[in-house]
């Protein structure tokens, strides 16, 4: 099958909720001791949009913090702040 069609190949699409994670606040200037978080006590919905929607450079830091973590925790591939592969 390999020999006719060739290799397989993997297709995702990775779309991360920033509006309910705390790491994105943090990113936003919220004071979140992440270590003792309580989403209980966190931030409400509301305040939550409202700080991404008014900080979109925020946004862009969590969608970029999280590609490269998952980049680096499931296929072992590292990028320094410039997108260039670290050997």
């Amino acid at each position: 099958m390999t020999v006719m069609k060739g290799p397989l190949s993997l297709w995702i699409t990775i779309n991360p909720m920033d509006t309910h994670d705390p790491v994105v606040q943090v990113f936003t200037g919220a004071d979140i001791n992440l270590d003792q978080f309580d989403h209980i006590t966190g931030p409400d919905a509301a305040t939550r949009a409202f700080r991404i929607a008014h900080d979109p450079y925020a946004a862009a830091k969590f969608f970029h913090f999280t590609i490269n973590a998952i980049l680096d925790s499931f296929f072992g591939i590292l990028r320094n702040s410039r997108g260039d592969k670290i050997e």
